[in-house]
């Protein structure tokens, strides 16, 4: 019995550095453990594998290429490589495939979108000059806070498809809440003939305002930043919304 309990015990305490466990099965008796041990080669359903007997140097030039790249999302890319010349020639083949199924826009109907944007854009910038004005703003100050609509989802990665709608999000400065939002900014919008089932969504999970403008369904966020100004030139990370 004392000999049985202590091959347990020393089963217990496998040596970890020169094996590595596939599967969590113990070894069956003393014998394959001291063959284990002793590095002999084991082959009963591969359940152990041998360490290299030489450390294996780790590259640091790829452990710091892999720091440096960026994550847009909440996980990283599962592959970063550019694509190889048969995979343009199938997304070609794609695309020829999908043409006669008239899921692809035209120009006019690309141009009618990017319109669209410039219109919404320039009501966000209005809005939030009356609103810094109200809040007694000098106009030549509330000139230059600025403002800016910014795209994400299947349209900004440029694969939507015909008729699909748009996920934008609205930045403003710190001075402007997100009650203005749903208040002064939707009263704005149901003054433009364009806008047609104007709905505000104030208390879900996330907080929107679904639109129809001229003929393009728009599911607008709204985003506040600890900024004084919103230039035209600020390039928004939306990985962090």
């Amino acid at each position: 019995m004392w000999k049985r309990n202590e091959a347990k015990n020393k089963i217990n305490h496998i040596d970890r550095n020169k094996y590595v466990k596939i599967n969590e099965v113990p070894p069956k008796n003393w014998m394959e453990f001291k063959q284990r041990k002793q590095g002999t080669k084991f082959t009963s359903n591969n359940k152990f594998k041998m360490w290299p007997t030489q450390p294996v140097q780790s590259n640091t030039n790829n452990t710091s290429n892999e720091k440096n790249l960026r994550t847009l999302g909440m996980t990283s890319a599962i592959s970063v490589a550019e694509p190889k010349p048969s995979d343009l020639t199938r997304t070609n083949e794609l695309k020829e495939a999908l043409k006669p199924y008239n899921v692809f826009e035209s120009e006019e109907e690309l141009n009618h979108r990017m319109e669209i944007l410039s219109k919404l854009n320039a009501l966000v910038k209005q809005w939030i000059r009356d609103t810094s004005i109200a809040r007694n703003m000098p106009p030549n100050v509330a000139d230059q806070v600025g403002g800016k609509i910014y795209t994400f989802g299947s349209y900004r990665l440029g694969v939507h498809h015909k008729g699909a709608d748009i996920d934008a999000l609205c930045v403003v400065p710190r001075h402007i809440y997100r009650s203005d939002y749903f208040t002064s900014f939707f009263e704005l919008l149901k003054m433009q003939e364009e806008v047609t089932d104007l709905r505000a969504v104030e208390e879900a999970f996330v907080p929107v305002i679904k639109m129809n403008f001229d003929g393009i369904e728009i599911d607008m966020l709204f985003a506040k930043l600890t900024l004084k100004e919103i230039p035209d030139t600020m390039v928004c990370d939306l990985s962090r919304f």
